[in-house]
C-alpha cells in the first residue's frame, strides 16, 4: 500500500505549476476571496478572537475555548505589523484560503495521481457556497484548513524516498491542531493510519513522537496561561461539559436525523438544485474508488470520516455548514473522482465545464450576502456605532449574550453588564438610562433597528445571528426584577421577545409613582396543551385566574400601590419538553407561559 505517488510527484508538482488551469483556478479563488473580505465584525468568535490578539487571556474567553494557541501566535505576528486586530486576522484568512488552495490541490494530486482531480477537487471545496462565506472571516477556519490541507499534502509524501514527509506530516498535523483544536478529530484518525500503515515501529515512533514534541511547543504556554496542569485541565473539561449539555444535546432539540445530515452534508453546497448534483457526483466518486481500490485515498478517507460521523452525532446543527467543513474535503475530492469518471464518457471539457457552472452558481447564491457584508458593517457593528454617536455617558449596556462579545469589544466606554445581571442591579435606578443590546429585531417605542437584507443562504451557512440588531431603550416603569421561576429573556429575529415562567414564578415592580400594572401571557403555537390558566397574586392578594389559549395573548391590569409591589403566577401546567414524549425538544426546563410584557402606568 503506497501513500504517494512515488516517483512521478515531482514531474507532476511541475505540470500544476505550468498548468494554464491551475492559474485560472488560483486566480478565481484569489478574486472571489478579495470580493467577500469583510468590512467589519460580524459572527459571536471575531471579536473574541480579536481580544485575544490584544491580550492572550483564555480564561476570560479571549480567545474561546479551548483556546486556539498557534492561530493567536500567527495573528500577533500580522497584527504587530498591521496594528489592528480586524485587519491582521482577515488577512490570516485570505492567505490561509490561498495556500489552502495550493496545498489541496496537490494533496488531492498525490491522493489521486491526476492533476486534474487535484485541481477541480480543490475548487469544488473553495468554490463552495459555505467557503465563499467564510473563508475570509477574521476566525480560525481558513488558516486551519490550510494546515489541514498541508497535513494530508504531507501525508502523501511520508513514503516517498529521502523520507521528507516524515517528519514534515507530524509538524503539519501538530501545528492543525494548535490553530484550531477541534481538527483533532480529523487529524488524530490520520496520524495512526499513517503511522500503523506500514507496520514500520521506528516508523511509527518517529511520527508519533515528533507530533507530541511540536503539539508540547504550543501547548505549554497554553497550560501556564491558564493556572498550570490543574488550571488547564480545570478549563478543558468546563468547555468538554459545555458541549456535552449544550452542542450535543440542548442544541439538538427539535432536529430531526434527517435535518441534522442536511445541515451537515447538504447545507454547506447551497440549495438542492445545487447541493444535490454535487452529492450524486460524490458518490459516484466514492464507488469509482472502491471499485478501482484506490488506496492512495485512504488517508483522506481517514481524516473525514470520523469527522462527519462525529459532527453528525455530536455537533451543535446550528454551526453545521462551517463545523462540517474538514469533512467537506473528503466530498470535494470524491466530486472530483466522479466529475473525472464523467469526463472520461462524456468529454474531457465536462469538468472545466461543471466546475466554471458550480463556481457561477454558488457566487450567484452567496452574492446578496456577501455583497452586503463586503460594502456596509454588519447589524451589531452598526448599533454599536449608533450608541457610541447617541447615548449619554452614564449609559448602561445590557448585552444579550449572543452580543456579550461585540459589546465588551465595541461599547467598552459604557458600563456593560449581561442582560440578567444588570437588569437586576439597575432596576431602581430611574437616573441611569438602560439599553438593550439585542440580537434580533425590537418593536419596543424608541428601539433602533438595524439590519441585512434576509436571504436563503444567510439561513443554510449561518448560525442565523446577527441579520438584525437593535438598540432597545428600557425605562424604569419595565424594570422588574426577576424573583423566582424566572427564565432569562429570549428574542426572535423578526421581533418578539419572552422570558419562559416556571412551575411558580415572582417579580418585584419597581417604585414608579404607578397605579396599576398591565401584564401580557402568551402561550406559543407549539404549546402541548389547547391552554393554561394561571393564578396570579399582587402583594399576597389573590386576582383574577387568566386563561390564555395555545397561540395567543392575553393581558391582565392589577392595581399596585406605592413602593415595591410583588406579582406571583401559578400556572395550572407546567411541562419539561424533553420529557414529553415522542419530542425531539431536549430542553431540561420547566416551562408554564411566556412573560411577553410588563408596562406600569399612572
Amino acid at each position: 500500500m503506497s501513500l504517494s505517488n512515488e516517483g512521478n510527484d515531482d514531474l507532476e508538482a511541475a505540470s500544476m505549476r505550468r498548468s494554464p488551469l491551475f492559474w485560472c483556478a488560483f486566480a478565481s479563488v484569489l478574486l472571489t476571496r478579495l470580493c467577500s473580505i469583510p468590512r467589519s465584525f460580524w459572527e459571536f468568535d471575531e471579536t473574541l478572537f480579536a481580544q485575544a490578539i490584544l491580550s492572550y487571556d483564555p480564561l476570560n474567553h479571549h480567545p474561546p475555548p479551548p483556546g486556539y494557541p498557534v492561530f493567536i501566535a500567527l495573528g500577533k505576528l500580522i497584527n504587530f505589523f498591521v496594528h489592528d486586530p480586524f485587519v491582521a486576522l482577515v488577512m490570516l484568512s485570505v492567505i490561509g484560503s490561498l495556500a489552502g488552495f495550493c496545498f489541496l490541490t496537490a494533496a488531492f494530486r498525490n491522493l489521486s495521481g491526476d492533476v486534474s482531480v487535484g485541481i477541480v477537487g480543490a475548487l469544488f471545496f473553495y468554490l463552495s457556497p459555505v467557503m465563499l462565506v467564510h473563508s475570509t472571516l477574521p476566525i480560525s477556519d481558513a488558516i486551519a484548513l490550510c494546515l489541514l490541507a498541508s497535513t494530508l499534502w504531507a501525508a502523501s509524501l511520508v513514503d516517498q524516498r529521502g523520507g521528507r514527509g516524515l517528519l514534515l506530516f507530524p509538524l503539519m498535523a501538530a501545528l492543525t491542531v494548535g490553530c484550531r483544536p477541534q481538527f483533532s478529530i480529523a487529524i488524530v484518525p490520520l496520524l495512526l493510519y499513517v503511522a500503523a500503515s506500514k507496520r514500520d515501529l521506528r516508523r511509527a515512533l518517529v511520527i508519533l513522537s515528533a507530533f507530541a514534541v511540536v503539539c508540547l511547543f504550543w501547548m505549554v504556554p497554553l497550560i501556564a496561561v491558564t493556572g498550570g496542569l490543574q488550571g488547564f485541565l480545570r478549563f478543558e473539561g468546563t468547555q468538554a461539559n459545555y458541549f456535552a449539555t449544550h452542542d450535543a444535546d440542548i442544541s439538538r432539540s427539535g432536529r430531526s436525523a434527517a435535518l441534522i445530515v442536511l445541515r451537515f452534508i447538504a447545507h454547506p453546497w447551497g440549495p438542492k438544485w445545487l447541493s444535490a448534483p454535487l452529492l450524486i457526483l460524490s458518490l459516484l466518486g466514492i464507488t469509482m474508488l472502491m471499485v478501482r481500490r484506490q488506496y492512495r485515498a485512504l488517508p483522506l478517507m481517514f481524516a473525514c470520516l470520523p469527522y462527519l460521523v462525529f459532527s453528525l452525532l455530536m455537533m451543535d446543527p446550528a454551526d453545521g455548514p462551517r463545523y462540517a467543513l474538514p469533512a467537506l474535503l473528503g466530498m470535494a475530492y470524491t466530486m472530483a473522482v466522479g466529475l473525472t469518471h464523467a469526463g472520461r464518457v462524456m468529454g474531457r471539457s465536462v469538468g472545466v465545464v461543471a466546475v466554471c457552472l458550480f463556481g457561477v452558481a454558488s457566487l450567484t447564491y452567496t452574492s446578496t450576502f456577501i455583497a452586503q457584508r463586503s460594502s456596509e458593517s454588519s447589524p451589531p457593528e452598526r448599533a454599536a456605532a449608533f450608541a457610541r454617536a447617541t447615548l449619554p455617558s452614564n449609559a448602561v449596556i445590557l448585552a444579550e449574550l449572543p452580543l456579550w462579545p461585540h459589546a465588551t469589544y465595541l461599547l467598552n466606554q459604557f458600563q456593560i453588564r449581561k442582560i440578567e445581571e444588570g437588569w437586576k442591579e439597575f432596576a431602581g435606578r430611574s437616573d441611569i438610562p438602560l439599553f438593550i443590546y439585542a440580537d434580533g429585531f425590537s418593536q419596543s417605542p424608541g428601539a433602533k433597528n438595524f439590519s441585512w437584507i434576509d436571504s436563503d443562504a444567510y439561513g443554510k451557512l449561518t448560525r442565523n445571528h446577527y441579520r438584525v440588531s437593535s438598540l432597545i431603550p428600557l425605562p424604569p416603569s419595565q424594570r422588574f426584577v426577576a424573583a423566582g421561576g424566572v427564565f432569562p429573556p429570549e428574542r426572535t429575529t423578526s421581533g418578539l421577545s419572552w422570558r419562559w415562567l416556571g412551575r411558580q414564578a415572582q417579580i418585584r415592580l419597581p417604585d414608579v409613582d404607578a397605579t396599576r400594572v398591565v401584564i401580557t401571557l402568551t402561550l406559543p403555537p407549539a404549546y402541548p396543551a389547547e391552554s393554561n390558566e394561571i393564578d396570579l397574586f399582587i402583594n399576597g392578594r389573590k386576582a383574577p385566574t387568566l386563561h390564555v389559549p395555545r397561540n395567543a395573548s392575553r393581558d391582565i391590569t392589577l392595581p399596585v400601590v406605592d413602593g415595591e409591589n410583588v406579582v406571583t403566577f401559578r400556572p395550572r401546567i407546567a411541562y419539561a419538553p424533553a420529557q414529553i414524549s415522542e419530542s425531539e425538544n431536549r430542553d431540561p426546563r420547566t416551562l408554564s407561559v411566556q412573560l411577553t410584557a410588563v408596562r406600569q402606568l399612572r
